[in-house]
């Protein structure tokens, strides 16, 4: 797609003409010359000119007209032009500096294009530079809906608007600054162009509804207008609903690029009005193209601080409710710079989309905030229920949700009030939506997004990525990092990384870090204090895979039941699938016999659960899990080749225990192999605290086998199953299986290390089983005939391997791997060299 960063004019092929006019030559364009403005002029005002070339008498305003304005005009009735009775176009420009075009025109516009055709007004002196020189301005305040300061109408086409002043104070909602109205020609207010202009208020005590407004005719709507490069500013009201873009019904397929909104002064509301910079509000349009646009600040391109202050105001920078078909293309724009502050709990969303066939960055990715930093844009509230989104989808049609990045955020309330963020959310609605290699929070920066309320009587949560969507959502390679939740509520409110409650999901390669709470949720599931990845609902398939989640803290130090998860999983029957996460760094500042952490806790659903790495320890007195297994009544839940790594040091008298793995129910089929179950954490004078298998029930289906239990530290036990503390042995016995499971050491390469790699086994004694379906490990290389137990294989790469025994030649093998297995097979014996 071509990058839509200024206006272009080769690329717009039914204004040729202006490429001529640009470049003003009178002897090449004026088949007719005239001047407008001053006593001796042609013309005293533009009505009057207009009216000229309307009647063309004898033919005189035939061909190419240009009007150059010489001084000031005061008009006291409207321009109308009309479609052509003879001219070919119409240009307008000055030719002294400082001048103006202007009048109250109450209840009609100042400028009306009423059908004309390739007129041309360039406000820049003697049509040449890049300054806009000619202001254009209806200081009438009139709520009359046909009040504006130029008006398109009747199939006005292929006319252009550059490098002017236009200002304006109308007050209907359904008209505007500079208005497109409706037609009774089939081609609509089509193809007009709005560019390199300053569009605003005549006043700041009055200020328009619309800076650009538009609503065409059913059947011959207004079509491919392009506004570009223009500066929207100080065009909010502050006692009504109001826009600088409004496209509404009956406009389609028209392109919002390169322009810059702000508000040089402060705003101070006065009533719950909602606003928006851009609004695309026709829910059969389709096509449009809102790009490189600048939102925020008090100057252009974000400079200074865009404030509002007053009563409970909904803000959407860029609002979309538009049809499906064509694709909406939604491309590197920015929201930054912005201090929103309401009386009460409102919205505040950077992109809000309502309906539509939508593509939010996938081309150019979009800016809510600023990409480093904090408070680029603060959202503050005084009630409990604000909500802050950076992208916000309702759509029941398709919508891309790429590259975007939401950051330097930070949302204000009052003590005992909640403010809630979501990054990016995806309402519980039809329509299928792809997120995929979005920024949440700034991987540098802490207090990147901040809700800052300590919110001590309101539950307060902070989400990354939110979905509820009902269809297929994929939630792919985003990042999710620095966000913090700084309520102090001990009963309620969490911060979760990636969360899906419905549809069928795919949600890999995501790395979430650096979470952060406050308070103390004691909610077990869902409702955990702090989590990585939050899977519930009863929904179709749910795929996790490949996704890294590590740092999350909760920092409540008082005696409570609080929870961190890494990952959270309860879905439905399907075939679902978690594996190759890699999760480590859960820190749990609470302490008491109910305080946990848990790597992956297990819900309901029939899942595998392989090649997933966790890593969990710290020295606080805080009951971990590795996996927590809950099972549920006809559930499978399968358990093939994760590695669990605990550690830590725990002092005498905290009779905190520790899991490898913790399974927890009776009621569904447990299939367990091929895992590696490390338990090295350590209680100073304590006894039968840690394990690496706890199996609380000997009752139920299971299969268990070919798994490693190794456990180093003081109080540990090899394995709990059914009221019994038991041995190898002993847990061969009680469950007449494990008789290939293990009791070694497997020499991870760096135990308790923070990269994937480190938990890489060396020891020959753990070979696996084949049975299990899972066919290749952790980095996706394949098992071999004869695999190694826990998320890596090994050995896979070694080739041309022989076996000696006092020097003579005892056989050759491809790998490693064929060699250990063969000694483990007992093929070779006594002292060996290879």
């Amino acid at each position: 797609m071509k990058k839509l960063t200024s206006f272009d004019f080769s690329s717009l092929k039914f204004i040729s003409l202006i490429l001529v006019s640009v470049c003003f030559s009178t002897s090449v364009f004026a088949d007719i010359t005239k001047t407008v403005g001053a006593t001796g002029s042609d013309f005293t005002t533009l009505k009057q000119a207009f009216d000229a070339i309307n009647a063309n008498a004898g033919g005189a305003y035939n061909g190419v007209v240009t009007l150059q304005i010489k001084d000031n005009t005061t008009e006291t009735a409207t321009a109308s032009l009309n479609a052509s009775t003879g001219y070919t176009s119409v240009l307008i420009y000055p030719i002294v500096s400082g001048k103006s075009i202007s009048g109250f025109i109450a209840s009609a516009p100042l400028i009306d294009l009423n059908g004309a055709e390739s007129v041309i007004f360039d406000g820049r002196l003697n049509a040449t530079g890049a300054i806009p020189d000619l202001t254009i301005s209806n200081t009438s305040t009139s709520s009359n809906a046909a009040t504006s300061t130029i008006r398109f109408i009747n199939g006005a086409v292929n006319n252009v608007i550059q490098y002017s002043t236009i200002l304006g104070a109308e007050t209907h909602a359904s008209s505007g600054v500079v208005f497109f109205s409706t037609s009774t020609a089939a081609q609509g207010n089509s193809n007009n162009t709005i560019a390199n202009n300053n569009i605003s208020s005549v006043s700041s005590a009055n200020r328009p509804t619309n800076a650009i407004f538009s609503s065409g005719t059913a059947g011959k709507e207004n079509a491919g207008l392009i506004i570009s490069s223009n500066r929207i500013y100080d065009f909010f009201r502050a006692s009504a609903t109001s826009y600088g873009v409004n496209l509404s019904s009956n406009t389609t397929a028209c392109s919002i690029i390169d322009n810059s909104f702000y508000e040089t002064t402060s705003i101070v509301t006065t009533s719950t009005s909602s606003y928006s910079m851009i609004y695309l509000n026709n829910p059969s349009g389709t096509g449009f193209v809102v790009s490189g646009n600048v939102m925020g600040g008090s100057a252009l391109g974000n400079a200074g601080t865009f404030s509002k202050t007053g009563n409970n105001n909904n803000f959407y920078a860029i609002n979309v409710n538009v049809g499906t078909g064509t694709v909406t293309s939604i491309q590197n724009n920015t929201v930054k710079s912005i201090s929103w502050t309401n009386s009460g709990a409102a919205t505040f969303a950077g992109i809000y989309i309502t309906a539509g066939t939508v593509n939010i960055g996938a081309d150019l990715g979009n800016v809510i905030g600023a990409a480093t930093g904090i408070g680029s844009i603060i959202v503050s509230a005084a009630a409990t229920g604000a909500d802050m989104y950076g992208i916000y989808v309702g759509s029941t049609a398709t919508v891309d949700c790429k590259n975007n990045t939401i950051a330097a955020i930070t949302t204000n309330n009052a003590g005992t009030f909640a403010s809630n963020f979501f990054g990016i959310y995806k309402s519980a609605s039809a329509g299928n939506m792809y997120i995929t290699n979005n920024v949440v929070g700034d991987e540098a920066t802490v207090n990147s997004i901040h809700a800052a309320s300590a919110s001590t009587s309101n539950s307060q949560t902070v989400y990354g990525i939110y979905s509820s969507g009902t269809a297929t959502v994929t939630i792919t390679n985003n990042k999710v990092a620095n966000l913090t939740n700084s309520s102090t509520n001990i009963s309620s409110g969490n911060i979760i990384g990636i969360a899906s409650t419905n549809g069928t999901n795919t949600i890999s390669t995501n790395i979430i870090h650096d979470l952060t709470a406050l308070n103390g949720n004691t909610g077990s599931t869902t409702a955990a204090s702090v989590m990585g990845i939050s899977i519930s609902g009863s929904a179709t398939q749910r795929t996790v895979i490949g996704n890294k989640i590590y740092n999350l803290s909760s920092l409540y130090t008082g005696v409570s039941n609080v929870v961190v998860t890494g990952l959270y999983y309860s879905a439905g029957n399907a075939s679902n699938a978690v594996s190759q996460n890699f999760i480590y760094n859960l820190v749990n500042q609470a302490t008491g016999t109910s305080a946990k952490i848990f790597g992956i806790r297990i819900g309901a659903g029939s899942t595998v659960f392989s090649n997933n790495i966790i890593t969990l320890g710290g020295n606080t007195a805080t009951t971990l899990y590795g996996i927590y297994e809950t099972g549920g009544t006809g559930t499978t839940n399968s358990l093939y080749y994760n590695t669990i790594y605990l550690s830590g040091s725990l002092s005498s008298g905290v009779t905190n225990p520790s899991y490898g793995l913790y399974s927890a129910s009776t009621n569904n089929i447990r299939n367990i192999k091929n895992n590696l179950f490390f338990n090295a954490r350590s209680t100073t004078s304590g006894a039968n605290l840690h394990f690496p298998m706890y199996v609380i029930s000997t009752g139920g289906t299971y299969a268990i086998d070919y798994n490693d239990y190794w456990a180093t530290g003081a109080g540990s036990v090899m394995a709990y199953f059914g009221a019994n503390r038991v041995t190898l042995a002993a847990l061969q016995t009680a469950t007449s299986q494990n008789s290939n499971s293990v009791v070694v050491n497997p020499g991870l390469a760096n135990a308790g290390g923070t990269a994937a790699a480190d938990y890489m086994p060396s020891s020959l004694l753990i070979l696996g089983s084949t049975s299990t379906g899972v066919g290749s490990d952790y980095t996706g290389a394949g098992r071999l005939a004869t695999p190694t137990m826990g998320a890596f294989e090994i050995g896979a790469m070694l080739t041309n391997v022989d076996v000696y025994k006092a020097g003579v030649f005892q056989g050759g093998y491809n790998t490693l791997r064929g060699a250990f297995s063969a000694i483990n097979a007992g093929t070779h014996t006594g002292s060996l060299e290879i």
